[in-house]
């Protein structure tokens, strides 16, 4: 039985290109806008009107590590279809003034920026989780099911796009998914539908929970390649 249900559909609303990580560089620009010259910026690099400089070692470093890992651009590809989705901040025609679905987008260098530019936002660290940012770490599985369905229940042109984050236990691996549909199979097991930035034009991608178990499982790709990556786990 599906008990919610916002409308997404990958093959449409999701990008119909995949996931990428050896792009991935955010400009000088792009980093000092989300977090400041004086913190990404070597010193006596800014330029005159502070807009670009000579990113510092340490931030470089931290950028490259996350690169042909589970991460790629899945964050900010994930948080661009459902923003795309709203419609409210930017539309397909914001790339493509022919676009009517995100899916017929192509990878522009403007559509890579913007990517870049909201991938970045992966990397801040989480300080806020328990405040109105809305990040909330390990919920119990009924709750996280409970909200899922919540959430996916209203306007998703007027509500907060929503996004879960999929960690492996016994490793560093994740990633942001976009739940879009949650299927109730027996009040103990549940599907939710996501779109995975690593499967393009893919309906059928789907997390699958057992609630008395406390488990989920759920496999994704490293960008650009066939290697499977396991994110199962349990709380």
């Amino acid at each position: 039985m599906i008990e919610a249900d916002n409308g997404f559909c990958p093959s449409r609303d999701g990008f119909a290109f995949s996931n990428f990580s050896d792009t991935l560089n955010p400009s000088s620009e792009v980093l000092i806008d989300m977090y400041s010259a004086d913190m990404v910026c070597k010193k006596g690099t800014i330029s005159l009107d502070g807009l670009s400089c000579e990113i510092d070692l340490g931030v470089r470093k931290l950028i490259a590590s996350k690169q042909n890992t589970p991460y790629g651009a899945a964050y900010g590809m994930t948080v661009a279809v459902l923003r795309l989705y709203q419609n409210r901040y930017e539309s397909p025609t914001s790339f493509d003034s022919a676009a009517i679905w995100t899916g017929q987008l192509a990878l522009s260098e403007a559509l890579q920026t913007y990517l870049n530019r909201l991938s970045a936002g992966a990397y801040s660290v989480r300080n806020d989780v328990g405040t109105d940012s809305g990040y909330v770490r390990s919920l119990p599985l009924p709750a996280l099911v409970r909200r899922l369905s919540e959430q996916l229940h209203n306007d998703p042109a007027v509500a907060d796009p929503y996004l879960l984050l999929l960690y492996a236990p016994l490793g560093s691996s994740s990633l942001a998914v976009a739940p879009y549909r949650v299927v109730n199979l027996d009040n103990n097991r549940y599907e939710v539908y996501v779109y995975d930035s690593n499967f393009p034009g893919d309906d059928s991608r789907r997390v699958n929970f057992a609630l008395a178990a406390g488990i989920w499982s759920y496999s994704t790709l490293v960008p650009g390649s066939s290697n499977p990556i396991d994110l199962s786990g349990a709380v």
